[in-house]
């Protein structure tokens, strides 16, 4: 079923006003085995600045961070993490939104050899490789999630 997610409101940091404009995102709640995984797609914009991309994700995934629940994010975040300037950003998922990376950072996800498209989760087991895509210079990654008996 499709999730509204909950949002940081701008009062927190008048850049959150404008957070919405950098990326797409949205959201959905599968229930199996009475076990709940929130999966999350993302799409950030190349144009936006770090900054901008970071206020994007704080805004709405940071109240998740908070929660004790099974989480999959995943998506085009446009943050090439085979550039060793870019492993900030995992870390920056790690400590303030409590996601580990699940996807292989050292997969290219790009026809241009760059690492854009990640796969982050928390208390879930996953599987990701690269799907086959005659439609875009992408590299899709194909996520299973593991679901607890």
């Amino acid at each position: 079923m499709p999730h509204d997610l909950e949002q940081l409101s701008e009062e927190h940091d008048p850049i959150l006003l404008e957070a919405d404009s950098f990326g797409d995102i949205c959201a959905t709640k599968v229930s199996e085995n009475g076990i709940q995984t929130l999966f999350v797609v993302v799409y950030i914009s190349p144009s936006a600045t770090y900054k901008q991309k970071i206020s994007f994700l704080i805004r709405n995934l940071f109240w998740y961070a908070k929660q004790d629940i099974r989480i999959v994010v995943s998506g085009d975040f446009n943050i090439d993490i085979l550039k060793p300037e870019n492993l900030k950003f995992v870390d920056f998922m790690k400590e303030y939104l409590k996601l580990d990376l699940l996807s292989n950072p050292l997969q290219t996800t790009t026809f241009g050899r760059t690492c854009l498209d990640l796969v982050f989760g928390r208390n879930v087991l996953t599987q990701s490789r690269r799907y086959v895509s005659y439609f875009s210079y992408h590299r899709p990654i194909l996520t299973l999630v593991d679901t607890p008996a």
